[in-house]
């Protein structure tokens, strides 16, 4: 869009010139008509002329009039237009000029006092008469530096074009007299990015609140008896009155972006260099790391030592829940693990995940050593249908990863042309893994969940049980199979 506009005034300005250029031709040949036109008559100065040349000449001469005149108000209107076109190609050049300028100077302060500069983005393209979009974040979070554990605060903001394009970001940290009130931080961050637009010389904006009590004191819908909201409030008022146009709506999208600035704003302040080394602590271990030692959340931000991480995923893939942060127990995604795992218990999450998706009466694995798959009966009696036409009726299922065919009711291998009553009699499979299982399970006591099929033992208590995979409640031996 800020390529077409510069094309368009380029070529505004092009036009001007030509239009320029011809009418100045046009008047110098005029000029030079006029100089002949006098040269000959006073040459002839001793003839006297007739009447009829006399007319002639004075219709000439106010033709000529006519046309100069013509050609001075396409002169002035050429004027116009190259002075139109230099108008806009400047304001181009100042805000590329503008954003260059921020892109060099980075987070320096803002001379104006209240607010900072801010950091920038890829810029589109300003217009007087686009309605920029102004969005901000500020947050509260209990932090650690060194050994103090206290209260730290920060925002992030965004400005966007009418199309919500990021053009610029920034983030700040805010001081210990706002803390007490969430409330206070986020009109404070409301006020910062306000007077940041201005500072932008932004005309007309709509300012996105995520807060329904924040957006209510904006568009002056209520009005807070504490002092120092109040305050906060009228400053936010008086910013308002210093846009040509100014809106406030409820937020539209996510705003994680928003933040992870606020977050990271709030980060700095729980850092601290001894002998020119940066460290941060652990909220877990107490123990100080230096940041590239961390490990941060991408769901929710919190940072955690590597090792206290590593300990989380170990924990947590020997009873299953997902994993999760230690700080908040927001799930972390498997592909976010990668840092904190080895490739062997990523597999296993994938595995777990998959478990997760897959109903617990409908889970088949694969009795095949080297295997074990996991599968749904339903697919996978679809499946092994290409093969097994009978296989609704006799059992036999074919594995979807390596192809091993097998009885579902034996969890053996697939014995062709016998019943699985008949096959338990023969010596194939007295001799095989399933027998074997089977025996030790009727010598110790065994017991096989009715509802998931896993296997357990009593080691003490009441001989109840509650299956832990659906949350089932308590289910009596003899509710159980054997």
């Amino acid at each position: 869009m800020g390529k077409d506009r510069e094309l368009a005034t380029q070529e505004k300005v092009l036009v001007s010139k030509i239009i320029e250029e011809d009418a100045d031709l046009c008047l110098e040949l005029q000029l030079q008509e006029a100089i002949t036109a006098s040269a000959l008559e006073s040459t002839a100065g001793g003839c006297e002329a007739d009447e009829t040349n006399y007319k002639v000449d004075r219709l000439g001469y106010d033709l000529s009039l006519t046309r100069l005149a013509q050609e001075s108000e396409d002169r002035l209107l050429a004027q116009k237009l190259v002075n139109d076109g230099k108008k806009d190609l400047d304001l181009l050049l100042s805000d590329k000029k503008l954003v260059h300028g921020m892109m060099q100077g980075g987070d320096k302060p803002s001379k104006k006092k209240g607010h900072e500069k801010a950091k920038t983005m890829p810029v589109y393209s300003s217009s007087i008469h686009e309605t920029f979009r102004l969005y901000s974040k500020g947050l509260v979070s209990e932090g650690h530096l060194k050994d103090e554990t206290r209260l730290f605060g920060g925002f992030g903001a965004s400005i966007c074009d009418s199309y919500d394009h990021p053009l610029v970001e920034m983030k700040k940290a805010l001081g210990d007299e706002l803390l007490a009130l969430p409330e206070a931080v986020e009109l404070t961050a409301i006020i910062h990015v306000l007077g940041w637009s201005l500072d932008l010389d932004l005309r007309r904006v709509t300012l996105y609140c995520d807060d329904s009590n924040i957006l209510a004191y904006v568009t002056g819908k209520t009005q807070s008896e504490d002092s120092t909201i109040a305050k906060l409030v009228e400053e936010v008022t008086s910013l308002q009155s210093r846009f040509l146009s100014f809106k406030a709506l409820p937020v539209r999208r996510d705003i994680i972006s928003l933040v992870k600035l606020a977050k990271d704003a709030i980060t700095s302040q729980t850092r601290w260099i001894e002998d020119g080394v940066e460290w941060e602590t652990c909220p877990i271990c107490y123990d100080y790391s230096q940041p590239q030692e961390m490990y941060e959340v991408p769901t929710c931000f919190h940072r955690v030592c590597m090792v206290c991480m590593r300990k989380q995923v170990t924990g947590l893939l020997h009873n299953w829940k997902g994993t999760q942060c230690p700080c908040c127990m927001t799930e972390i995604r498997i592909e976010d693990c990668k840092p904190i795992a080895d490739p062997a218990q990523v597999n296993l999450m994938i595995e777990r995940k998959r478990e997760d998706m897959i109903n617990i009466a409908d889970r088949v694995y694969c009795p095949n050593p080297s295997c074990s798959f996991l599968m749904s009966k339903r697919p996978l009696l679809m499946e092994t249908r290409r093969v097994f036409l009978d296989a609704a009726e006799s059992g036999a299922r074919k594995c979807m990863e390596c192809g091993f065919c097998f009885c579902i009711n034996c969890a053996t291998k697939w014995h062709y042309d016998l019943t699985c009553l008949q096959f338990r009699k023969t010596k194939a499979y007295k001799n095989s893994d399933r027998s074997d299982f089977e025996a030790a399970a009727e010598r110790y006591g065994w017991k096989t969940c009715s509802v998931c099929q896993t296997t357990v033992e009593l080691a003490e208590g009441c001989k109840h049980m509650t299956c832990s995979s659906v949350n089932m409640s308590s289910v009596t031996p003899a509710d159980q199979n054997g």
